[in-house]
């Protein structure tokens, strides 16, 4: 039996009960739209690059407000990198990166996250027209994790997130020109 500190968020439950049962995050034969979602409980900000997990998320987590399709992920290629996907089941949190050194240290250090896999692509490189990197940015006071567009990085850079936002660089790079995407 697991036991948390606090009860975990509707997406935190979700993804710990596709563990559980054995489901997994794939990732798409074309390019397809990344669905953002805002949780109202946690303040945090998750990310299905999977249609079907996010219809999921819209039909039974009414504390998830989807908030659109702000990138794409491109189709696992040569020119592409696996993004990640973790869940911190004392926290509820999701966590993604490129790093399989930052993964192998997680997976050793931080007992609470559990790895769900690899959860969309990502392009291995900076570059491509209609691409750019998402800032990943920690926050020192609540423990999360926010990916940001250029746009949104400024403005949490300029404090409109709140405080206690330290920015860790570039997270990794996805399809922003969403109308180049396959159909």
């Amino acid at each position: 039996m697991l036991a948390w500190d606090r009860p975990l968020s509707p997406s935190a439950a979700i993804a710990l009960a596709m563990a559980v049962t054995g489901s997994t995050v794939q990732v798409g034969a074309a390019a397809s739209q990344a669905f953002r979602f805002y949780d109202k409980t946690t303040g945090d900000h998750f990310f299905a690059a999977d249609a079907a997990e996010a219809a999921h998320i819209q039909a039974t987590l009414p504390s998830l407000l989807a908030e659109g399709s702000p990138w794409a992920t491109p189709d696992k290629g040569a020119d592409t990198t696996d993004v990640l996907r973790f869940l911190d089941t004392s926290t509820g949190e999701h966590f993604f990166t490129t790093s399989t050194g930052e993964r192998d240290n997680i997976l050793s250090g931080l007992p609470s996250c559990h790895y769900e896999g690899v959860g969309f692509q990502a392009y291995a490189a900076e570059g491509a027209a209609g691409t750019e990197a998402l800032v990943r940015f920690y926050n020192a006071d609540t423990g999360q994790h926010r990916f940001a567009l250029s746009y949104e990085a400024a403005s949490i850079r300029q404090g409109a997130a709140g405080s206690g936002w330290v920015e860790e660089g570039k997270a990794f790079i996805v399809q922003t020109d969403l109308h180049t995407i396959a159909a």
